[in-house]
C-alpha cells in the first residue's frame, strides 16, 4: 500500500501509482540502495544509490542517482549524513567510485557535491531538448582513496 510523504509527493509524476511501483522495483534491486532521512517519524529526505557497468573499461561503479532533502532541512546536515550512508554502502560493494548527473545551470547542487568531494569528470548528456533550448546535465565523480581504491 502506497502512503503519501508530505512535501514530497508533490515531485512525483501526475500518475502516481506508476511512479510508486517504479521505487518498490527500485529499491528491490540487489543493485541498488535506497536511504532514507528521518526526523520525527517524518521523512526528510532520500538518496538512492546503485551500481553501474562504466565503458570502456567495464568496471563496477556507483551512481548516485538521487538525492532530496526538503528544503526546510537542507543545509542542516541531512544531505552530507545520507551520502555518508551511501559511502559506506559503496565501500562495501568495492566501488572504486561514485558518479552522479547534475544540471550544469544548478550551481547550489554542484556546490554541495563539489564540497562532498565531488568532482567535474568531463562527462555530459542532453537532459531535455526542445525547439528553441538544450539543457545539459554535468557528470560528477568521487573517487575513495584508500587500499584498493581508486586515487
Amino acid at each position: 500500500m502506497a502512503h503519501s510523504i508530505p512535501g514530497l509527493t508533490e515531485h512525483l509524476p501526475v500518475d502516481t501509482k506508476h511512479a510508486v511501483a517504479r521505487w518498490e522495483r527500485w529499491i528491490q534491486r540487489e543493485s541498488a540502495s535506497t536511504f532514507i532521512a528521518i526526523d520525527d517519524d517524518q521523512i526528510v529526505g532520500f538518496a538512492a544509490l546503485h551500481a553501474i557497468r562504466e565503458v570502456p573499461d567495464g568496471k563496477t561503479i556507483g551512481e548516485l542517482n538521487a538525492m532530496y532533502v526538503l528544503p526546510k532541512y537542507q543545509q542542516l546536515g541531512w544531505g552530507r549524513t545520507l551520502w555518508q550512508s551511501c559511502l559506506v554502502e559503496a565501500e562495501q560493494r568495492e566501488w572504486p567510485d561514485v558518479v552522479l548527473w547534475v544540471l550544469e545551470s544548478n550551481e547550489p547542487a554542484k556546490g554541495f557535491y563539489s564540497s562532498l568531494g565531488f568532482v567535474p569528470d568531463g562527462g555530459q548528456r542532453v537532459f531535455s531538448e526542445s525547439t528553441s533550448t538544450v539543457t545539459y546535465e554535468q557528470r560528477f565523480r568521487f573517487r575513495e582513496k584508500g587500499v584498493g581504491r581508486a586515487l
